[in-house]
């Protein structure tokens, strides 16, 4: 598993362009900044795809400092995460950095943190998270973990199995399972970029298919 893909629809041309993080070592970063995280479970990873929407933070400034801010408040509480802490921990410091930027639409977009075999998520906007797992005959089941439909984050928290698990998948409108399928057999072939693109492919169709029904 530990493999990822993500991607965003279409903007117009004076929308500012989604912005993805992935850091697939959180020990190390924390390292960076001098924080001590020893405390929490091994593989620690955060995903995140961060997109544009009316009166929330801009991407380019919620990729800059969210997972910092993450990082401390990780590292400040030495005892045992539940699943309901962190998913609390998602939504304050998602409120809080949006808080402090004046952005009263919040943060818009997906975040995952991996943490041994918990996934927890948060998603809003429209934007989603979701999971593919390995079948066999090279098949993939995708679960939907945590869609958001508005402003409020949807937090959900859910567990990974290690024999099964090919790679976690987020993008900023919502995740089509057919085009996730193919998303998850690229990424888990080594192919990220195949991967967004097979996700990309299903937001430029699906936005298509919108327009043609405004019309």
């Amino acid at each position: 598993g530990g493999k990822a893909s993500s991607t965003s629809a279409p903007s117009s041309a004076t929308a500012p362009a989604a912005r993805n993080l992935a850091i697939a070592d959180l020990h190390k970063a924390a390292d960076a900044f001098k924080l001590d995280i020893g405390h929490l479970d091994r593989p620690a990873a955060m995903l995140a795809l961060y997109k544009h929407a009316e009166g929330a933070l801009p991407p380019d400034a919620a990729a800059k400092c969210v997972h910092e801010r993450l990082l401390k408040r990780l590292a400040a509480n030495r005892g045992a995460w539940s699943d309901e802490a962190l998913q609390a921990l998602l939504v304050e410091v998602l409120s809080s950095v949006a808080a402090e930027h004046k952005a009263a639409g919040g943060v818009a977009g997906a975040v995952a943190l991996v943490l041994g075999q918990r996934l927890v998520a948060a998603a809003s906007h429209g934007a989603a998270c979701a999971i593919a797992d390995a079948l066999p005959g090279d098949m993939k089941d995708v679960r939907s973990v945590a869609a958001g439909a508005g402003v409020a984050m949807r937090t959900a928290c859910t567990r990974l199995d290690p024999s099964s698990a090919s790679c976690v998948l987020l993008h900023t409108h919502g995740i089509e399972e057919q085009s996730a399928r193919r998303s998850a057999v690229h990424a888990e072939s080594g192919r990220p970029r195949a991967g967004a693109v097979a996700l990309l492919q299903a937001g430029i169709k699906d936005s298509t298919d919108a327009t043609k029904a405004a019309a």
